[in-house]
Parts: structure tokens; sequence; C-alpha cells
């Protein structure tokens, strides 16, 4: 007995120097103007350090008890029926799209300012993909031009809410439940924001979220799908699992191509991959997710001392705003697109440098529209209109950071270095 008191005194001891080795090295790493500023990133302690070495010594390192765990959290935080916890936000999406099971040539309507991996796997599937614009201010998808857009083919709609805002939902689902559409959501930059009071994600048939190291959670990578279809989910486990078959014996016919007691674990219904993420991941987002609250609240309060800053700029750069009263965005950066008034004095990538010098990250809105990238040069897309918002986003926009790593006094850096190239672009070029 005594040499356990002393056994587990020595390694709460360890576990004591690891949470004051780590505040001691993100002091060192937090000082403005010496350590970047940066436009997100992963904020842990010693609780999710501790966390992740256990699951490395339990031995079990890919679909155990904490990968559960981590999906019960997600689905009782967003009351859905089912969930999928992978390796990515990427493959979430594809997990979420493919699931969906719908023909090639089938008409997909999204927006054309957006990530690469929102719109891939609609590609690779075969579907006719139809693009519509976004306004700026919101960085969503212009909801008049997405109405414009639906044929007699469309099937589905694959909207990404963008830096964790959203378009006007209510539209979007009077459009869904008129035209009987599919609707995907991609909430990979959207954790915890609301529409009324309904949580992005839930409104669709399928979602995806990211734990990437910027993302409003972290789990060291990973994603997860959620949905509340018994069919959908079963299809998406499938393909996240090699394929292997998770249906019923009844519900996939055999076809005599198997005999009927082949062991089910080795028979395979679909084409699939191998999504698994490892415990390790599902370790750091399960105490993530009970640090979802205050990183959002203080996103929302680096937001706004932001905004209240920029006003004063209102004639040289475009700010953010919310569709309407409804919309309660977790922001997941500050974006901002710069005035004819702007260009006239300075370029995007002037600015973008003198952040640089400074350390003060900043980044170019995701893609900007899609179709400007060699990748997607020979893809076949029909618009719906002009896209000229995603264009102008495409040379005019970049965003900044509000995630709970920067601290009030990297904030006052930010405006201050803000207002010495305003003041003066010419010196500072």
């Amino acid at each position: 007995m005594k040499e356990q008191k002393e056994n587990d005194a020595e390694a709460e001891k360890i576990k004591s120097q690891i949470g004051d080795l780590t505040r001691k090295y993100f002091e060192i790493t937090n000082k403005p103007g010496l350590t970047p500023v940066r436009y997100g990133g992963s904020l842990h302690d010693e609780k999710e350090l501790v966390e992740m070495i256990n699951a490395v010594l339990d031995g079990w390192w890919v679909n155990g008890r904490r990968t559960k765990e981590f999906e019960n959290i997600m689905e009782k935080f967003f009351n859905a029926k089912h969930s999928i916890f992978c390796n990515s936000g990427s493959s979430a999406l594809i997990l979420a799209f493919e699931s969906l099971g719908l023909e090639k040539g089938s008409e997909i309507i999204t927006p054309a300012l957006t990530f690469p991996t929102t719109i891939n796997p609609a590609i690779r599937q075969g579907m006719d993909i139809v693009l519509a614009d976004s306004d700026i201010g919101t960085y969503n998808v212009n909801v008049e031009q997405m109405e414009n857009a639906v044929t007699k083919k469309t099937k589905a709609i694959i909207i990404p809410h963008l830096l964790g805002n959203m378009s006007d939902m209510d539209r979007i689902m009077d459009l869904v439940e008129e035209h009987d559409l599919i609707f995907l959501e991609d909430c990979c930059e959207a954790l915890g924001s609301f529409y009324g009071n309904r949580m992005l994600g839930t409104f669709g048939d399928t979602a995806a979220f990211s734990f990437f190291p910027s993302h409003h959670i972290s789990a060291a990578g990973g994603g997860m799908f959620i949905t509340n279809s018994e069919e959908l989910y079963v299809r998406a486990l499938s393909l996240k699992n090699w394929g292997r078959q998770y249906s019923s014996v009844d519900y996939i016919p055999n076809q005599g191509l198997i005999r009927s007691d082949y062991i089910q674990q080795y028979t395979y219904e679909a084409i699939g991959y191998n999504f698994n993420a490892s415990e390790i991941e599902a370790a750091k987002g399960i105490v993530q997710m009970g640090k979802l609250g205050e990183f959002n609240k203080i996103r929302q309060e680096n937001f706004g001392l932001l905004l209240r800053f920029f006003k004063k700029y209102e004639d040289y750069f475009i700010l953010p705003r919310t569709v309407n009263n409804r919309a309660k965005p977790s922001w997941f950066a500050f974006p901002l697109t710069m005035t004819e008034k702007a260009k006239k004095l300075f370029t995007r990538e002037q600015l973008m440098d003198f952040l640089f010098k400074k350390k003060i990250e900043a980044r170019y809105i995701l893609a900007g529209n899609i179709m400007r990238h060699s990748a997607y040069s020979k893809i076949k897309f029909r618009t719906s209109g002009s896209l000229a918002n995603s264009d102008k986003v495409f040379t005019d926009s970049f965003f900044i950071g509000v995630y709970p790593g920067i601290n009030e006094e990297k904030m006052k850096y930010v405006r201050e270095s803000f207002d010495e190239f305003i003041s003066n672009p010419k010196a500072n070029l």
C-alpha cells in the first residue's frame, strides 16, 4: 500500500511538471513582435498531453474506446443519431458525399468560393457541377443565385459555411424542401456556429467537421461525419473501413458471389478507403471539446475587438457581416476585402508582406474562385450568373486570426501594426 501511494505521488508529480513546462513554453512562444501572431493553431495544455500519452501507453491505437467516446460526445453535442471519427475533414467530406449514393451525372449546386476538398468528391464521382457566387462580407453563397440554378436535374446542394459564417438558412431550407434536394453541410470552419437556435451541421442530411490544428478545436488532425440517417451512416462506415460490410446480411443480397457463412468482417460491399484516425487524436479531441465553449467565447471577443477597430478604416476595407440577426457565427477568422480606394494606395500583397515582416500571419480566403486554379481548368462547370464576387475575393481578400491563442497584448500589436501601415502606406512598401 505504501509503495502504491509513493508510485501514485510520483506520477502526479510528473504530471505537474509537464503542466508547468507546458505553461512556461507557451509564455516563451507568445511574445508579440518576437514570436508570430498566428491566424490559428492548436491551443492545449497538460490535460491533452497527458491523455495523448495515456493513449499511446494503452497500446490500442485505432478504433478503440476513445474513438467511441469522442463520437458519443459529438452525437450528444449535435443531438445527432450517428457520427464517424475519421482522419481528416477532407475524408469526412468524402464520406458525407459518397454515402449519398448519387448517380453519375447528377447535378450538384455549390459556391465557386470554396475549398478544394469541398467540391472534389463530387467531381471524382462524375457529378455535373453548377457554381453560384457568394456575397462579399458574409463570404457565403448567394442564395438567390442558388435558387435560380435549380433545374429538373438538380439532386443536391453542397454548402461550405466559410469562416464560421453562413447564408440565410431559412431560404436554403425552403429551397431544399421545395425541390426535395439532398443537403450536405461543410462545417470544417464552423464548429459551434448557430443559426437561430440550431447549430450548423444539424440542417443537412450529412455534415463534415475538421479538427485540423487551425480550426475551432484540434485533435492534431482528424475529422467527423454526422448524420441522422441509419442508411447513410452504414454506407459511410463501410467507406471509412476499406468497404467492409456493416449492413445486415438481409440488407445486402449475396448474389451467390460468396458463401453464406463467410465471415462478415472480411466481406466488402463498397469500394472503400482507410480513413481511420488514431486513438491519440481522439484523446486530444475529447479534452478539446470540453474547452470549445471557452475557445469560441474568446474568438467572439477577438472578432469584436477587430470589428470595432476596423470601422475607422471602412474606406479601405469591406468589413465582415452576418446575413441577418439570426446568424450567430463562431468566427474562424477575421476577413477583409480591399476597396477600390485602398487599391489605389497599396496592393493586397504589399499589405500582407508588411504583416509578414511584423510576424502577423494573414491568409487568402481559401481558394477564392475555384475555377481560377489550374487543377480545375478542364472541369466543365455550369455557372448561375456572374461570379464577380468570387473573383474579387480571389484578388482582393484576406483574413487575419481571432483564435484563442491571440491574447490581449497580441491583439493590441495587430491593431497598432495596421495603424502604422495605413497611416503611411508608401513608407511601408
